[in-house]
């Protein structure tokens, strides 16, 4: 994907004429679009699979409220289109409504949007940037706060504008590091070369060999696709709904409730198997009395006692509850660390589930289920011995990534040897990575973004990856799912993750 801030640039100049001034009539979502209808045009966000982009539809989607419409549809309903406007030539766009209140007189509201891919937001603000809601609300990530009456603070960047400046001598992770608004994809095409990027035509093409797309044709390959506008490249583009993952959800919750219940069971019974501990002593203490063994008593020593049978029976009865309760804490402590261990275990599922995003991977994760009790329907079940891994080539190095434990444990104990290094998210869920080959400082920040993508924390900003040499890690003993403890290690923060970076190799 290279929906980058050249190509927004190109979408606000192709769009804006035909949308500007008009009223808002009717606002539309369903799971993977929101809509809003200016008269007869439709300005379209994508929000779920390439989230954050935008453009205008000729199709009209089947209406399914979510919070943020129905916040949208009470805030700008019937209000006009007044401009257009993206933060310099970056990802982040506005656009600004006009409305008229009975009491206040002209009203102005913003819509900011954050086309981050995967990461992407919508804001909606007042004329003054106080926040009134938003599609996705953030709570201190990073000193990032998207909440109700707080005001909306653009990003800051440390990149500079490209201008017309060379980029002869400079590789394309560098452009697009260091100058706003270049996709991977630009800056491999940038590479080498001394370009004037006003100077070229808008002519929308998509690459019909992997379904990467760009305002203008810079493929090398002959298969391509060209498009009328850009809005119509975008419609064109594969939607990828999001992926159903209720029924792994409702599995996990349903072992953790049962799991929860059984610790509860072991810890009572445990209990009682202490108390009957102390039985022998009252059942020593009886034959120790001098009492007639053959009476019947309701209590000795202030010990209720069974008034149907003798002191020699209930003595008999004590210390068979005695002999049980000795054999039976070992057992009973044994299944506590167990059921303890199996609850950390599902605690993890839980975790990996939130960054799976594919239908893949959560093919592989529902494999890994399986062993846990969980009914996986499908005819395409690999061999027991078949794991499925992702390997990426990168400048002659080659970096594994393991998603969920099974895969993590395979690439580090059977493909990793001692100098590989090996990468993982800082006190987080997430992959295990491994590079093969050399690893400069390039090959480690990619590999750390494979580490970031594929963590609990992909969502955030600046996430730290530590990363280390295999001889350092060291596998955790007695858990039931992979985990590692690593020493000798430095770490690198993952500033911003998205798919343009990990589909560039």
């Amino acid at each position: 994907m290279a929906f980058d801030g050249y190509f927004i640039s190109r979408l606000i100049s192709e769009i804006e004429p035909k949308i500007l001034n008009l009223r808002v009539n009717k606002i539309l979502s369903d799971e993977n679009y929101l809509q809003l209808k200016l008269q007869r045009e439709y300005l379209t966000f994508t929000i779920s699979g390439q989230a954050g982009m935008f453009y205008l539809s000729d199709e009209v989607i089947n209406n399914e409220d979510y919070e943020f419409s129905k916040v949208l549809r009470k805030n700008i309903m019937g209000y006009r289109l007044r401009s257009i406007n993206q933060v310099s030539i970056d990802r982040t766009i506005i656009f600004e409504f006009e409305g008229l209140d009975l009491i206040k007189g002209p009203v102005k509201k913003k819509l900011f949007l954050e086309a981050y891919g995967r990461n992407f937001n919508l804001i909606l603000t007042n004329q003054d940037d106080l926040i009134i809601s938003a599609h996705r609300l953030i709570h201190n990530i990073e000193n990032k706060t998207i909440l109700p009456n707080v005001k909306y603070v653009i990003d800051e960047t440390s990149k500079i504008l490209l201008n017309n400046q060379s980029t002869l001598h400079i590789d394309y992770e560098e452009i697009k590091d260091k100058y706003i608004g270049v996709s991977p994809l630009l800056g491999k095409y940038l590479q080498g070369k001394h370009i004037n990027l006003d100077e070229i035509k808008i002519n929308p093409v998509k690459n019909l060999d992997n379904n990467q797309f760009y305002w203008f044709n810079l493929f090398e390959t002959e298969n391509v696709k060209s498009y009328q506008s850009l809005s119509s490249l975008i419609g064109d583009l594969k939607v990828l709904k999001k992926v159903d993952k209720k029924p792994y959800e409702k599995f996990i919750k349903n072992e953790l409730i049962k799991l929860q219940n059984k610790l509860i069971k072991l810890d009572e019974d445990l209990k009682k198997h202490e108390y009957n501990l102390s039985l022998k002593e009252i059942a020593d203490l009886i034959y120790s009395s001098g009492l007639d063994l053959n009476t019947k008593v309701s209590t000795f020593n202030k010990t209720s006692l069974d008034v149907n049978l003798t002191l020699n029976e209930n003595a008999q009865k004590f210390y068979a509850k005695y002999k049980k309760a000795k054999t039976g804490i070992d057992y009973l402590q044994n299944e506590i660390i167990k059921t303890n261990l199996r609850i950390e275990t599902f605690d993890e599922f839980s975790k990996v589930l939130e960054y799976l995003e594919s239908e893949e991977e959560l093919n592989d994760f529902a494999e890994a289920l399986t062993e846990y009790g969980y009914k996986y329907k499908t005819s395409n079940r690999r061999r027991k011995d078949q794991i499925s891994i992702t390997k990426i080539e990168y400048l002659g190095s080659i970096i594994l990534v393991g998603k969920n434990s099974k895969q993590n444990e395979y690439i580090f104990s059977k493909l990793a040897k001692n100098d590989d290094m090996w990468l993982h998210v800082k006190a987080g869920t997430g992959a295990h990575v491994i590079i093969k080959g050399e690893y400069s400082p390039k090959i480690i920040k990619k590999a750390a973004q494979y580490a970031a993508f594929y963590s609990s924390y992909k969502h955030s900003s600046n996430i730290p990856i530590d990363y280390t040499l295999v001889r350092y890690v060291t596998k955790v003993r007695k858990s039931e799912t992979f985990k590692t403890t690593y020493q000798n290690y430095k770490t690198i923060y993952i500033n911003e993750v998205n798919m343009d970076i990990l589909t560039n190799h």
